[in-house]
């Protein structure tokens, strides 16, 4: 049988931010219990309830206060930003897609900046916002959603960090706490780029220049 208190200690093993909250007395420790809940309940393959996470937790919240724990410090390569973008979401067909593919390789050929995002029914285009009317000639089909004003935060970073749990939360949070709505997030293995509104873009790159600037 596997005991509640040795899940909960491995979920803080593993993860800093909750081992440097409990251990500054940081965390409200009902909203932690209430909020690993099913977490715990899933790795136990019981019904658990939050009164005994609380009691485990509040044991672990003692034997931390005993150690030092360091948060992640984590520090990008190059911070860049790419203004004047428009968002526009299409429903999947093979028609769309043909047509996607062709405003895609028009914009290559422009050496203009383009991402791509599939999913199961919708397909998401970000490009920049003065081919708009060249969209509207390759692209028949009504988009499903458009925005407009948007800004790219194109963060790049060490291939290390592929291995380090945490730096996706991190980044994006710090944009979370300055009330910054992020619209898209798109990914390779050493680029991360959020998609915001543009008037928070000077906001939103100062902020992650001073938390993971070198």
């Amino acid at each position: 049988m596997i005991k509640i208190s040795n899940i909960i200690e491995e979920l803080f093993e593993n993860n800093q931010w909750l081992a440097f909250g409990i251990q500054n007395k940081l965390l409200n420790l009902s909203q932690v219990a209430k909020f690993l809940l099913p977490v715990i309940s899933t790795r136990a393959k019981k019904e658990v309830s939050e009164a005994s996470i609380l009691m485990a937790i509040s044991r672990l919240q003692h034997k931390y206060s005993k150690k030092h724990t360091h948060l992640p410090n984590f520090k990008i390569e190059n911070l860049s930003i790419n203004t004047d973008l428009t968002i526009t979401t299409y429903n999947k067909s093979p028609q769309t897609h043909k047509d996607i593919n062709n405003f895609y390789g028009y914009l290559q050929k422009h050496n203009e900046f383009i991402t791509v995002a599939e999913g199961l029914k919708e397909i998401n285009i970000i490009f920049p916002s003065k081919y708009k009317s060249t969209l509207k000639t390759k692209i028949l089909t009504k988009p499903k959603n458009l925005t407009n004003d948007v800004s790219a935060i194109i963060i790049q970073y060490s291939s290390t960090y592929l291995e380090i749990p945490g730096f996706l939360m991190f980044a994006s949070q710090q944009l979370y706490m300055q009330n910054i709505n992020i619209f898209e997030i798109s990914s390779t293995a050493t680029e991360l780029i959020f998609f915001i509104d543009k008037k928070c873009s000077k906001l939103a790159f100062e902020t992650l220049l001073k938390f993971l600037g070198r």
